[in-house]
């Protein structure tokens, strides 16, 4: 298995759902893949609505919320990938990405973590990284301070 995609769940799986049918829409021949959803003890009918409609893939069932963190290393247990992609629920996948990502990486021996440029659902830059934060940091991207 080349690669394993890793989808945490809680009480979101329309959401999950929408997010399954962005990486399936996309051509991802030439390697390998498997998705695992893991229901973070939802409490709902969750886990049933994603495998009604995806019955082939992984669903791992918590009894209870292990927060996002556990969640997804309940994922990397199950999975069987030589590459681990970890995406949250309300992700959708444009411009065949997972493919760009797994090509790059196979590309480039020296590369340990690779992350894709994240947009906004207006499609404006999403800021997923900085340098590590002042105190201020979050006063200053939070309120209107930081206009």
């Amino acid at each position: 298995m080349d690669l394993s995609i890793i989808i945490v769940n809680y009480k979101s799986a329309d959401k999950t759902n929408v997010c399954i049918k962005s990486i399936k829409d996309f051509d991802m021949a030439g390697f390998d893949w498997e998705i695992i959803v893991v229901d973070n003890g939802s409490g709902d009918d969750s886990a049933s609505k994603i495998r009604e409609k995806y019955p082939n893939i992984k669903i791992i069932e918590s009894k209870e919320n292990l927060g996002m963190g556990a969640g997804n290393n309940l994922g990397m247990e199950s999975a069987t990938g030589k590459y681990i992609l970890i995406l949250n629920a309300d992700t959708v996948i444009k411009d065949n990405a997972v493919k760009k990502l797994y090509d790059f990486v196979e590309d480039k021996k020296d590369v340990g973590v690779v992350g894709p440029k994240l947009l906004n659902t207006d499609g404006s830059l999403q800021y997923s990284c900085m340098r590590f934060p002042k105190i201020y940091t979050p006063l200053l991207r939070r309120t209107f301070l930081g206009k």
